[in-house]
């Protein structure tokens, strides 16, 4: 998690750092800091399907940034309308 860091602060949007530290974040069962991850992720990457999901995902089981899910999950919705699966 720390390498990731370092490598945030020299390239913030870095996707590969933001997903190690998701993914380390939900290993060590700190939600806030993955959902936080996720939205980053899923906030430069507003047409990644499967990142939306899982962010949209990890907000229901945790409750936070309902509004922003839904949003972001809304965007991706109306850009997808024949998508069934969203």
């Amino acid at each position: 998690m720390a390498i990731a860091e370092q490598v945030l602060s020299g390239d913030p949007a870095s996707g590969a750092a933001h997903r190690i530290i998701a993914d380390a974040a939900q290993a060590l069962e700190m939600p806030q800091t993955m959902i936080f991850e996720l939205e980053t992720m899923a906030k430069q990457s507003p047409k990644d399907k499967a990142l939306i999901v899982e962010f949209a995902n990890a907000v229901a089981e945790t409750g936070s940034n309902a509004a922003v899910a839904e949003k972001i999950l809304a965007d991706l919705i109306r850009s997808s309308p024949y998508d069934s699966d969203l």
